[in-house]
């Protein structure tokens, strides 16, 4: 997918709420936020990648790659690549991952 949104997250926004997405195999490449997320805004839910890449995307603030944002966020990467991501804005975070909720990794 490749795309461009006026705020957050350029390819997916996942939440807010009760809301729980597996992407499996799956490339969010060459998104654009002008905001946060370039490539995915997960807000207040669960989000789990599995055997999957994160990879050219831009956000003009925060978090280039993935942004999980919320106490009650939770991010799972199951041997998935988050790489070559930029958050613009130098005075912002994360050109591949800001997490502020729970961010479980494994390979």
């Amino acid at each position: 997918m490749s795309n461009t949104s006026t705020e957050n997250s350029g390819g997916i926004l996942n939440g807010v709420g009760n809301v729980t997405t597996i992407l499996r195999n799956t490339v969010v490449k060459n998104n654009r936020a002008t905001a946060r997320g370039g490539g995915i805004f997960n807000y207040a839910a669960q989000l789990t990648l599995e055997n999957s890449t994160v990879v050219d995307n831009v956000a003009e603030a925060y978090a280039g790659g993935i942004e999980s944002y919320a106490s009650n966020s939770t991010l799972t990467l199951n041997n998935s690549t988050v790489t070559s991501n930029t958050a613009l804005d130098p005075a912002y975070d994360a050109g591949g991952v800001l997490n502020v909720g729970t961010l479980a990794y494994s390979n």
